[in-house]
């Protein structure tokens, strides 16, 4: 349908004169004259009416002699259409906080189902740092079969996934695309039993930098669940013939480093974690988990009469130059692996996959 153009007619125009004589911005001009047109239009013509007053109103200097008390020359410099109140952008501001903290809250907690009557393996992948150089890519792709193949095996990724040298200086910038690709394969390589992840520091050079989060590109290509920073699951073991009947369940928290961490024990960022945090978490959780550090630990404690675990995963970059420049050694690649029973029981962890494949099939022997 064709646009019906209003025109401005002479009253209307006073209105706007009006409203300028009384210092009122756009905005508020529209809301008390104009609420039958567009502020964008509104904000237009008091901008024109603006400018003609601005010329109407300058004289020569040198030519004119005001009348006593009058300036030789008035300047009304037009403002912007879209002037917005103090109490609109408080709203806005208010807004936009309230809702990035709802939004981060909503995403860092993930529920999953698993219909199962056989104890079920979760391996964590965490700084698996794909490139062509430094990572051992064949155990790579060889992991994600391993998982893909093996029942009642499934995976959680605790970022840095990528390598992503752009913040290293002389970092091969010109790789990132491959190794992009490559990471895509790889996910690929799991056939759906990459359950989500969430992102790492190297992973957030791109996003602070340029902008672009590649790991939520990515989870949305796959249909995976993606939190920035950390994920707090709780898994749920249901009966595979009735599926509202929850045989068991168990919290794995997951993220991909805490500021407080120890050199000398790998495992301590799990325990600070547990003790700063722990009081706003609804439940205990059975597992700890952290990347980033590249050492390999497990261990456990009891809490409340349960075994509660902490897990650092290793990594897949065996070499580099940043790590040989940092001093940092070189690491076997490791995936530590949790089995959860099918029905309520204790949660039992391995520092490599394999070996909980084997526990798994020597329990059900």
């Amino acid at each position: 349908m064709a646009r019906t153009w209003q025109y401005w007619t002479p009253e209307e125009i006073a209105l706007i004169d009006a409203g300028l004589a009384d210092r009122l911005t756009a905005p508020e001009i529209a809301a008390k004259y104009f609420p039958q047109r567009g502020g964008h239009a509104v904000g237009n013509k008091v901008a024109e009416r603006r400018a003609r007053t601005a010329i109407a109103t300058v004289r020569p200097v040198a030519s004119y002699v005001p009348p006593s008390g009058l300036s030789a020359v008035d300047v009304f410099a037009p403002e912007a259409s879209s002037d917005e109140t103090d109490d609109a952008f408080l709203t806005r501001m208010m807004g936009t906080a309230t809702s990035s903290v709802e939004k981060a809250t909503a995403q860092r907690h993930v529920r999953l189902r698993i219909a199962s009557h056989v104890p079920v393996t979760i391996a964590l992948l965490s700084d698996a740092h794909v490139s062509a150089t430094g990572t051992d890519l064949p155990a790579l792709l060889e992991f994600a079969e391993y998982v893909a193949r093996t029942p009642d095996m499934y995976c959680i990724g605790m970022g840095d996934l990528l390598d992503n040298p752009i913040k290293h200086k002389g970092g091969n910038v010109a790789q990132i695309a491959d190794d992009v690709r490559f990471l895509d394969l790889l996910v690929g390589r799991f056939r759906g039993k990459l359950l989500g992840t969430t992102s790492g520091n190297h992973d957030d050079w791109s996003k602070v930098l340029a902008g672009h989060d590649h790991l939520k590109a990515l989870a949305q290509r796959h249909k995976i669940h993606y939190a920035p920073d950390e994920l707090l699951w709780v898994v749920e073991i249901v009966d595979p013939t009735d599926a509202a009947h929850v045989t068991a369940t168990y919290r794995i928290h997951t993220r991909h480093q805490w500021r407080r961490g120890s050199a000398l024990n790998p495992c301590h960022a799990c325990w600070t974690w547990w003790q700063e945090e722990g009081m706003n978490w609804d439940a205990i959780p059975d597992v700890l988990a952290i990347g980033h550090n590249h050492v390999s630990a497990v261990e456990s404690r009891q809490y409340d009469a349960r075994d509660m675990w902490a897990i650092r995963p290793g990594t897949f970059q065996r070499d580099s130059s940043f790590a040989r420049a940092k001093g940092y050694g070189r690491y076997r690649a490791t995936t530590p692996a949790i089995v959860l029973p099918p029905v309520q029981g204790r949660v039992v962890c391995f520092a490599d996959p394999e070996d909980a494949t084997q526990f798994v099939r020597g329990a059900a022997a």
